[in-house]
């Protein structure tokens, strides 16, 4: 199953123009709705979700995630599903260590909060804690905003807006 295929609960498949709306969906005003997590279906202007059913992270797991608050030592992320059908747990901490494989000055170097990251589960502990890394080259920074003014940063970290240049661990 490709990611391209998933669809979230309220996330827009189509209108009412183009479409029928089946199982798993719901209008609003002439636009169609997923009302389930799972697979898109569409058959003869037919469009519905076919609900699956989640499972638990596991070490190893690819997630994306939110980077929420960062201390000295490690980042708190709130992190999302991933690749495949994952219940995450809501937070992990990203630790200074794990972020990139040559050393780390400082965490605020690498990571801003806000900036959407694509992490790899590496610990779940028994309490239920769980530790991320994004040391790995297809890991690291999606989506990386300005920290003066907030705007999304383009690939080479130059803000467009207020000409800001940033230094961030990019995803490849």
């Amino acid at each position: 199953m490709h990611m391209k295929n998933i669809k979230t609960p309220g996330e827009v498949i189509g209108t009412e123009e183009e479409f029928v709306a089946k199982e798993g969906t719901y209008s609003d005003k002439g636009v169609i709705y997923s009302a389930a997590l799972g697979e898109y279906v569409e058959d003869r202007k037919q469009v519905g979700v076919k609900a699956k059913g989640f499972r638990d992270a596991r070490e190893g797991d690819v997630l994306m995630g939110r980077v929420e608050q960062i201390f000295d030592q490690f980042a708190l992320v709130d992190l999302e599903g991933g690749e495949g059908i994952i219940k995450p747990p809501s937070y992990a901490s990203l630790h200074v260590s794990s972020i990139n494989s040559e050393y780390v000055e400082s965490i605020r170097n690498e990571i801003r909060i806000g900036d959407i990251v694509k992490v790899k589960v590496s610990e779940i502990k028994r309490s239920g804690s769980v530790s991320v890394t994004m040391k790995e080259p297809p890991l690291g920074i999606v989506k990386a905003f300005c920290s003066k003014c907030r705007k999304a940063l383009p690939k080479d970290l130059v803000c467009s807006n207020c000409g800001s240049k940033e230094r961030r661990k990019l995803a490849r």
